[in-house]
């Protein structure tokens, strides 16, 4: 999360920072994609459950959950953005792949560890993925 986001934006509290997020996707998926293979939107996310030590809010979702009246409440905000915000940049991955990617195999997915593991793989076989 770039500082000025979280410092303007409010980090992912505000829903204006999944547009931000959105087109910095877009972006990398023109720049690198003949060098990267397979993309995954965030790592991780589980880790601002614990919404009463500000330090997994802050490197999460660029908030500090005890500045609101309702810190989980916040965490739930800040993980919904985060998710919406990973959702619009795999539709944008899989509705222009040929023009991000020469490459046969290419997988896009975002990791939710404790929760669950969303993979999406245009591959033909498991095994190549």
């Amino acid at each position: 999360m770039p500082y000025e986001l979280a410092k303007t934006n409010g980090g992912f509290m505000s829903r204006e920072t999944v547009n931000h997020f959105v087109k910095f996707a877009e972006v990398c998926f023109k720049r690198y994609k003949s060098k990267v293979k397979y993309w995954m939107t965030f790592n991780e996310i589980n880790n601002q459950m614990n919404y009463a030590n500000d330090i997994f809010g802050w490197t999460n979702s660029g908030v500090h959950f005890g500045d609101y009246k309702n810190p989980e409440e916040a965490m739930y905000i800040c993980a919904h953005h985060t998710l919406v915000a990973s959702a619009l940049a795999v539709k944008i991955w899989q509705g222009n792949q040929s023009r991000f990617s020469n490459r046969k195999y290419d997988c896009y997915g975002t990791d939710l560890s404790l929760f669950f593991t969303s993979r999406r793989c245009t591959s033909s076989t498991s095994s190549d993925a």
